[in-house]
């Protein structure tokens, strides 16, 4: 048997000091990495600027080929544009439904002047009009959650679905106040079905994001208080607009059918429930900008 002898001091003190970094090195690694980064800089902002200039260079291409679509259809290209008493629409709106932004071209009176307040953004809502929104759309889901989700876990079993909107995965023009409460409620199952895995619960949440409906959504006003209503304000473009939104949804799917869809999420444990998943391709688009180039995309 053999006993190993320890090292003498001046060895170990050797070892120690061969384990560490000297300062001189330590900067030598700073400095490396600070030549890489220097290195990688301008390839990182010149492939952002590529993605710009291709951005701008389609969008100058849409524009083109609108013009001569345009053409096409009247034999002559839209004026350049007119003084603000004109109801002469300038270039920039006339081609509008040939980028694919008829909805928003129907929404302008081209009775008045563009200035007129007909004219003016759907989106500038009352408070009125933000308070009675948020109220039934966000806030009901709020109830619903505070009031069931006790009762359910009593029970040792349940589950949540709460209704949004594809417009709580977009923000479309001209719905600012909806928007933004749709936006709330997928926030707000999202969350609550994290926090009840975190809790390890059995009861499970979900939400549904349907397109357009079947359903007497545009006649929601008639449960409005008249207080409230008395403070909506209504124009010519709004009319227009909820005209054509009544249109899109006569012919828009039975809510039997949503009805099935929400079912089988909730028998299959599926938390995003889309009755118009062709539309999420809108939602990806979106993303796919954000982390190109930073731009918001049409929707």
């Amino acid at each position: 048997m053999s006993i190993a002898r320890p090292l003498p001091r001046s060895q170990q003190r050797r070892r120690a000091t061969q384990t560490g970094f000297t300062l001189v090195e330590l900067l030598v690694v700073v400095a490396i990495i600070g030549l890489l980064v220097a290195l990688l800089l301008p390839a990182v902002q010149s492939s952002r600027e590529s993605a710009r200039r291709s951005q701008c260079a389609n969008n100058l291409r849409q524009l083109g080929v609108a013009l001569l679509l345009y053409h096409d259809a009247q034999q002559f290209f839209p004026r350049g544009g007119g003084d603000a008493a004109s109801t002469q629409l300038s270039w920039t709106a006339s081609i509008l439904p040939y980028l694919e932004e008829t909805a928003l071209y129907r929404q302008i009176d081209q009775t008045v002047p563009y200035t007129h307040a007909a004219n003016r953004q759907v989106g500038q809502t009352s408070l009125a009009d933000w308070e009675w929104t948020l109220a039934i759309d966000l806030w009901g889901p709020i109830y619903g959650v505070k009031t069931f989700l006790p009762l359910m876990e009593a029970q040792g079993e349940g589950h949540i679905n709460s209704t949004a909107s594809m417009a709580g995965l977009l923000a479309t023009a001209s719905l600012g106040a909806y928007n933004v409460a749709k936006h709330g409620v997928v926030a707000l199952m999202a969350s609550l079905e994290r926090d009840l895995r975190v809790a390890k619960s059995a009861v499970k949440a979900s939400v549904l994001c349907p397109g357009p409906i079947n359903t007497n959504i545009v006649r929601s006003d008639r449960n409005r208080p008249a207080d409230s209503l008395a403070e909506h304000i209504q124009t010519k473009q709004g009319d227009r607009f909820w005209q054509m939104l009544t249109e899109q949804l006569s012919q828009g799917m039975d809510p039997d059918d949503v009805g099935r869809l929400v079912l089988d999420a909730v028998q299959t444990g599926r938390f995003w429930v889309l009755t118009h998943p062709g539309m999420a391709k809108i939602v990806q688009a979106q993303v796919e900008a954000m982390l190109g180039d930073g731009s918001l995309i049409r929707a």
